[in-house]
């Protein structure tokens, strides 16, 4: 059993009380130091309020029971506690009818994994994800061909090149990945990546775009800053642990910048838009 405080009042007023005498009231207190000893000022009452959970055994791949209880524990928490769940939208009423079957269905660990990313994508939450989920991981990869690109003008677009012998250049926008419009990849990777505006959702998405198994091959068809369409092939060689990849993803100007106009200070943002690697390993084993 435990026991919770129960709060004594420094100081009581008429429920029909003005503000203005309960203002009184309070600061009279304070200046008699009639608060005195603070120690005394709860008492204790007895009563059960939480009981420890039998603890689960560890399953990579639980059976569907374990599998709809994860689902329904989830949306429980998110349903009752979460402080934002009316920001979430109309889309929450439904989440149960649509997640029940898909959590049914799950055939291996990585469905399961997957099938809760894309639970968590239902909170519209940068802080929402999934950890200790290597098969979706290893699905995700560790190794990017040396370039960097962004979501620029609602294109996916070169932004910066780490190897001179790359055959790729700064400006180049991307048009199809192993012959798959470049749309289509950035719709699958959205299911998976929790995201609180569809700008951040675009960041993250492009900071894994590239992301595979070491040192396999993409094929991409590109169009240069002069209109010119070409093949280009990339192999995944840079792990996303390289501090070369996190020095080209570090920002390379200050963050912010004032501007004297006329009686009024404008603040605006100068940095060049390239996501960190530490955040791109936030988003993918982020904070439960």
């Amino acid at each position: 059993m435990k026991t919770r405080k129960v709060l004594q009042p420094d100081a009581s007023v008429p429920t029909s009380a003005s503000e203005d005498l309960a203002m009184k009231e309070a600061i009279a207190s304070v200046k008699t130091n009639r608060l005195g000893n603070t120690s005394n000022r709860t008492s204790s009452v007895t009563g059960q309020i939480s009981q420890a959970e039998k603890p689960y055994a560890d399953m990579q791949f639980p059976t569907a029971e374990y599998r709809l209880l994860a689902l329904f524990r989830f949306w429980n928490v998110i349903n009752y506690f979460y402080p934002y769940r009316k920001l979430i939208g109309d889309s929450w009423g439904t989440v149960l009818q649509r997640y029940i079957p898909k959590f049914e269905a799950n055939k291996n660990v990585l469905d399961y994994q997957l099938t809760v990313r894309e639970l968590v994508t239902e909170m519209h939450d940068s802080h929402g994800g999934v950890r200790n989920a290597k098969a979706a991981e290893e699905w995700l990869g560790d190794f990017t061909p040396p370039i960097i690109v962004d979501f620029i003008e609602n294109h996916t677009v070169v932004t910066k090149v780490l190897d001179d012998k790359s055959s790729l250049k700064v400006g180049d926008t991307l048009l199809t990945m192993d012959g798959q419009p470049i749309e289509k990849r950035v719709a699958y990777l959205s299911l998976y990546l929790s995201a609180s505006t569809p700008q951040w959702l675009m960041k993250i998405v492009h900071a894994l775009m590239l992301f595979g198994p070491k040192d396999s091959a993409i094929k991409l068809s590109v169009k240069g800053i002069k209109g010119e369409t070409r093949e280009v092939e990339v192999n995944r060689s840079l792990s996303i642990m390289d501090p070369k990849l996190e020095a080209a993803s570090d920002r390379t100007s200050q963050m912010f910048k004032c501007c004297r106009v006329g009686m009024a200070t404008l603040i605006s943002s100068v940095c060049k838009s390239a996501t960190s690697t530490k955040c791109l390993k936030r988003s993918r084993t982020p904070r439960q």
